[in-house]
């Protein structure tokens, strides 16, 4: 199942971009904690990097509730659990 997971977030986004985002959020967000506030532009990199981790941070729930179930089903890979593509 995690290997899965794993395989459908790689599709979404790469490993080298996942890094490349956490990276310029944690720039934006040190801004803001500064008292800074973000022009348009990193408004909509932010927003932006936010519908990225929703679209994995789902993949991961569905991760989750197939790998708590007893037995895990052998159709896991094709289960309704996993959001759309």
């Amino acid at each position: 199942v995690k290997a899965e997971a794993y395989r459908r977030i790689i599709r979404i986004i790469p490993e080298w971009k996942q890094r490349n985002l956490t990276a310029r959020a944690a720039e934006l967000a040190m801004k803001v904690a500064a008292g800074g506030t973000l022009t348009a532009a990193e408004q909509g990199e932010w927003d932006a990097g936010q519908v990225i981790w929703d679209k994995i941070k789902a993949v991961r729930a569905a991760s989750d509730t197939i790998e708590a179930m007893s037995p895990i089903p052998r159709d896991f890979r094709a289960r309704a659990e996993w959001p759309e593509d």
